[in-house]
């Protein structure tokens, strides 16, 4: 990915996480062979990266040292890139 291409990215979201994807990829070989019930496993991952472990912690540690963060979390999507939320809308 260029330098570019990534900054543009991160702009979108807070946590592009390449794992979400890799665990989506698992389930959908295992779901291939009949095991639909490995969502279970994507579900949790989902869960532990937004409220337990990823997202949390950075954002708890990046409000109080870098100025402007908190503004920067309030308009942009945790973990679905999508476009950013419009300050009138917060």
């Amino acid at each position: 990915m260029s330098g570019s291409a990534a900054v543009m990215l991160l702009g979108l979201a807070l946590a592009p996480s390449l794992m979400v994807l890799v665990w989506m990829g698992f389930f959908l070989i295992a779901a291939a062979g009949g095991g639909w019930w490995t969502v279970v496993s994507v579900a949790l991952m989902i869960f532990l990266i937004v409220r337990v472990s990823g997202v949390t912690l950075l954002e708890r540690s990046l409000k109080e040292s870098r100025p402007g963060y908190a503004d920067y979390v309030a308009r942009t999507s945790a973990l679905i890139p999508g476009p950013p939320r419009d300050k009138a809308t917060l």
